[in-house]
């Protein structure tokens, strides 16, 4: 029973994941000023993930990882739904709590929206 509320628990966070991710191509397109190649390294990274070649979008991922400093949510969550996609759930689903937690954190939102990176949100 555990192990059946462990996979639907993980099954919704990688398909969240997955939204994330299709999203951040778009978001990544229009704002990749002096990260280029973080941003080429994404959507590279996001094409390989398309097309089902998961250990080298994987790899991709790690070294977006890597060229934004060890901190990108969305690098994170692209390992995710990598590893899930190559099989391996349990680290899949390891990452994707460290890339909810990571951008859950209002001070690395907010240095993202001064770079640049995370849309605004819209004035109340």
């Amino acid at each position: 029973m555990n192990e059946r509320r462990f996979l639907r628990s993980s099954a919704a966070l990688l398909t969240v994941a997955v939204l994330l991710i299709v999203s951040l191509g778009a978001v990544q397109s229009a704002s990749a000023k002096p990260d280029d190649e973080y941003a080429r390294l994404l959507e590279k990274a996001n094409r390989l993930l398309r097309k089902g070649k998961y250990q080298r979008a994987l790899d991709m991922y790690e070294e977006a990882n890597r060229v934004h400093g060890g901190d990108s949510a969305f690098a994170l969550m692209g390992q995710s739904v990598a590893l899930n996609g190559a099989g391996d759930h349990q680290r899949a689903y390891e990452l994707a709590r460290k890339a909810v937690e990571l951008a859950e954190q209002p001070t690395l939102a907010v240095e993202a929206q001064a770079r640049g990176r995370a849309p605004r949100s819209p004035a109340r």
